[in-house]
């Protein structure tokens, strides 16, 4: 699975090597199990059509992926994060997929955005490689948790 790919417009996808650092994700604060995230947060829900949305750290920072998160009224109670390598352990390839930004549609963009291919697996593959993923990222740990709100 390696080689370039080409996107939803005809643009040229480059597969992430090592270099790119750790993938963030977001994680929506329903879906924690005593304070730590389910398998559900490392794979692709039905409408994401196999693609599994993370974020590079060699372009963002943690904080910076969950404040952008935030900016487009998307729910995250914060970031955990997996390396290229360790979804190449899967068997699975990261993508760089940036988003443009779409003034019209008050859309910032994001450049950061990538995804680990999920398409042509099986129910129960995608969740075998979502427990290898949720292993790795809570080996790391959470990589950025937003301050408490204060009445």
């Amino acid at each position: 699975m390696t080689g370039n790919q080409r996107g939803d417009e005809g643009d040229v996808r480059l597969p992430l090597g090592p270099e790119e650092g750790v993938l963030y994700r977001q994680v929506h604060p329903k879906l924690l199990k005593d304070g730590q995230p389910t398998s559900v947060n490392f794979r692709p829900t039905d409408q994401d059509e196999g693609k599994w949305s993370v974020d590079r750290s060699s372009v963002v920072s943690a904080e910076q992926s969950h404040t952008a998160y935030l900016e487009r009224g998307l729910e995250s109670i914060g970031v955990w994060g997996v390396s290229v390598d360790e979804v190449e352990s899967t068997g699975r390839q990261a993508w760089a997929d940036p988003i443009a930004p779409d003034p019209a549609a008050g859309e910032p963009g994001n450049e950061a955005h990538s995804f680990v291919d999920f398409e042509q697996l099986e129910r129960k593959e995608c969740e075998k490689v979502a427990s290898l993923l949720k292993r790795a990222a809570l080996a790391r740990g959470r990589l950025y948790a937003p301050e408490p709100a204060t009445p």
